[in-house]
């Protein structure tokens, strides 16, 4: 349905060319992607708070991440929209790229959502999926 890549900033060749660094204290957010038929049913969030889990794994504070405020279709960088529906904060101002980050106590306030989120999103894929096995019903009308 989707994924996310995140790390060290320094584990992204390319990162660099944006003007505002990572804080030390946090894991970079580099990519989050989702597929089309996915968007909209909460995967994103789901995504991100296993993010905020890894970062809490890894002895983080936050998660950092650049958004793009001009976005229009599929890029490398995250919908700034998206990053700030779901809690995500300007760290530093750009005109087109801020740097956005989100701190592990958002996490608590997150799972609930997320749960929520993925509990529906669950339901939706299992009960719009054709039954597996069933044979169709059959009609009682004479030919």
């Amino acid at each position: 349905m989707g994924f996310a890549l995140f790390g060290p900033q320094d584990a992204f060749r390319g990162a660099d060319v944006f003007p505002l660094r990572i804080s030390r204290d946090a894991l970079f957010l580099a990519m989050l992607r989702i597929l089309p038929d996915a968007t909209g049913r909460g995967v994103g969030k789901a995504l991100v708070h296993a993010v905020l889990k890894e970062a809490k794994a890894r002895g983080k504070r936050a998660v950092e991440c650049y958004g793009d405020r001009g976005w229009q279709h599929e890029a490398c960088i995250v919908p700034a929209s998206f990053l700030e529906s779901i809690g995500f904060r300007v760290k530093r101002e750009h005109p087109r790229f801020p740097l956005y980050r989100i701190d592990l106590g958002s996490l608590a306030k997150a799972s609930k959502n997320v749960e929520a989120a993925v509990e529906a999103f669950l339901d939706n894929l299992f009960n719009n999926e054709p039954a597996v096995g069933k044979a169709p019903a059959r009609s009682n009308a004479v030919r």
